[in-house]
């Protein structure tokens, strides 16, 4: 219905209101772009994202370019949540990118934080702290203690080094109640930690009081205390998984 101009003034009708050829071109346009992203076959940015992570060491100082840096790789990757299977191939070299940057011992803090960044994007639930916890996990794998890895630590005359049993395990109780996803990746490292043989003689008993006495000071009527529950739980339900898995009957 339209409102148009007749002898005695101004009427309704119920014929449609015509299209100009501006509004036909840009509702093509519109229709093109709906049809091209539900019939993506391919990832046609590979290029495009080669060339924008090849960049990262020159924008990640200059602030308005990793922004902008940032928000196209965003774009792209968000293009394909629909069809994330078109970036499994391009997934390996994308990664090994990245961690290049992570590894390289030249690499500025802010670069490295950045790649971080772009790892977070390709995933949706990565970020910095997130990854170096789930790597300190694989380390818990090395197949001898903890305690040879503290003689090969310089100190000065006088200094007394924590040990690295005990800094492991500060950092996964510390990450245990956070709001992020880190908390979870906390929960991994505890389970793969505090069942090392060596571990678990010297700390399982102090880490389970240590979980068990928070669970009883927090509340689940507040958010901050839903979120110290939920950590400890997980990191509870994690190690008990991995004693039923190594065979060792989880105390009660």
């Amino acid at each position: 219905m339209v409102l148009t101009e007749a002898a005695g003034g101004m009427v309704l009708s119920d014929e449609p209101a015509a299209t100009t050829a501006a509004e036909e071109e840009e509702e093509e346009v519109e229709d093109d772009a709906l049809s091209s992203g539900a019939a993506l076959e391919e990832f046609g940015e590979s290029a495009e994202t080669r060339a924008l992570l090849g960049s990262l060491p020159a924008v990640h100082g200059e602030r308005a370019a990793r922004e902008v840096a940032e928000e196209r790789f965003r774009v792209i990757m968000d293009k394909y949540q629909e069809q994330p299977h078109l970036l499994d191939p391009h997934l390996e070299w994308m990664m090994n990118s990245l961690l290049d940057l992570v590894q390289d011992e030249t690499s500025l803090p802010g670069l490295v934080h950045l790649a971080f960044k772009f790892l977070y994007i390709i995933t949706k639930t990565w970020e910095t702290r997130y990854m170096l916890l789930l790597w300190l996990s694989v380390t818990c794998l090395i197949p001898f203690d903890f305690s040879r890895l503290d003689g090969n630590l310089p100190s000065q005359p006088g200094e007394t080094r924590t040990p690295i049993m005990d800094r492991i395990l500060q950092v996964a109780e510390s990450y245990l109640v956070v709001s992020d996803k880190a908390r979870d990746a906390a929960a991994v490292l505890v389970s793969k930690f505090i069942v090392r043989p060596d571990v678990k003689q010297r700390k399982m008993a102090s880490f389970l009081d240590w979980s068990l006495c928070t669970l009883a000071h927090s509340s689940f009527q507040t958010i901050e205390g839903v979120i110290v529950m939920d950590g400890m739980l997980q990191a509870l339900v994690s190690t008990r998984d991995s004693l039923w898995i190594c065979g060792t009957v989880f105390p009660n």
